[in-house]
């Protein structure tokens, strides 16, 4: 049974393909990814569902310099150019997965400066502690995070 304090996870890729957002709890020995709160999904399923077309800004804190970004918070921006955060979503009719992985390739090439580009393409049902509720799908992209050279020993 998940607490309350679960996130959901966006599973993203550096090079290999994409995969959908799934609830699941975090795991040192995951592969490349976004987590983000449950709430913060439901609020992109609310828009999702209510025809709203937003751009989501993504703010991210701690440990963004490894595989994994866990995003903190959110806010809603008019352009990918007024994101001052580690990357940014979108909400997207489009289903064709292909091609929203070929778009958000090119979306992140296009903007060197973000480490996630993400399209929610759908809701699904999601259930956590008795709790039903509609939470936001999604595709991403991650960049790969720099490679820093480290000195061992003196």
């Amino acid at each position: 049974m998940m607490s309350r304090r679960t996130r959901a996870i966006c599973c993203a890729v550096g090079l290999l393909g994409l995969a959908a957002c799934l609830p699941s709890t975090l795991d040192a020995q995951r592969a490349p990814g976004l987590s983000m709160p449950v709430l913060s999904l439901r609020a992109i399923a609310l828009d999702f569902d209510a025809g709203r077309n937003m751009i989501y800004c993504y703010y991210a804190l701690a440990r963004t310099s490894g595989p994994e970004i866990h995003v903190d918070s959110l806010e809603v921006v008019s352009s990918p150019s007024e994101c001052r955060g580690v990357g940014f979503g979108f909400i997207s009719r489009l289903t064709d997965k292909p091609m929203l992985e070929a778009m958000l390739r090119g979306l992140i090439t296009a903007h060197p400066g973000f480490r996630i580009v993400s399209a929610f393409y759908g809701t699904e049902s999601m259930e956590i502690n008795g709790e039903s509720f509609r939470a936001a799908r999604a595709l991403s992209v991650l960049r790969p995070p720099p490679i820093t050279a480290a000195t061992f020993g003196s």
